[in-house]
């Protein structure tokens, strides 16, 4: 099985845990030549990471690979639950992660240089980022995962959104960026005691080094 993308991407890093969830073996490789190049758009025609390659499955878009994972190997451990309650919820934390948090804490990856910044955007992205939390502290679980008392899709959304939110809003001014969503900063406390996550955290951590070094 080989999974196209690098750690860093939050969407490749969705597919990365729900992997190693399921303790599938894997290969993680950029495309030689970019994710334009002649032979990427064959392997993934929309040109974007991360692309699973299973056999002769060739599947992009991350929440599109993750539910594939599961109905392939559903005799492994299950990203998503089989009650339709808890089914839902995972499902929920996952849109919040996807159409609202990430966005907005996106929204300021341009702005982290104090020369380049935008005053007007940086605060309206500070209170997108504020509202999207507020939602998903009203959803999310307290621990010891992000949808309940297993891991989940939810935490495969859940941990790249945290480090990535972690990284950028410090530089915007905003040191802790849960202080007022005690619901969220519980369950990322939690979570990060998964020995995979820490280690997800970790590989994500060393790559962001390099990245920053140039």
């Amino acid at each position: 099985m080989k999974l196209y993308g690098a750690i860093l991407s939050p969407f490749v890093c969705r597919v990365a845990l729900g992997l190693s969830h399921k303790n599938l073996k894997y290969d993680m490789v950029m495309p030689e030549d970019g994710l334009q190049s002649p032979e990427y758009l064959r392997i993934n025609p929309i040109g974007k990471i991360p692309t699973l390659q299973d056999g002769k499955v060739r599947l992009p878009e991350s929440g599109v690979i993750l539910e594939y994972l599961d109905a392939k190997y559903g005799n492994r451990k299950k990203l998503f639950p089989g009650m339709p309650g808890a089914s839902a919820k995972v499902r929920l934390i996952c849109k919040i992660l996807e159409e609202y948090v990430g966005p907005a804490t996106f929204g300021l990856f341009g702005q982290t240089d104090p020369k380049k910044r935008n005053k007007k955007v940086i605060k309206e992205k500070k209170i997108e980022v504020e509202k999207s939390l507020d939602w998903l502290n009203k959803f999310i679980s307290t621990g010891p995962y992000a949808a309940g008392k297993t891991f989940s899709a939810a935490d495969c959304y859940f941990v790249p959104a945290m480090f990535w939110l972690h990284a950028l809003l410090p530089q915007v001014g905003v040191k802790d960026p849960l202080a007022k969503h005690k619901n969220v900063k519980k369950a990322w406390i939690a979570v990060k005691r998964d020995k995979m996550v820490r280690n997800t955290l970790k590989d994500m951590g060393k790559m962001m080094k390099t990245f920053r070094a140039g």
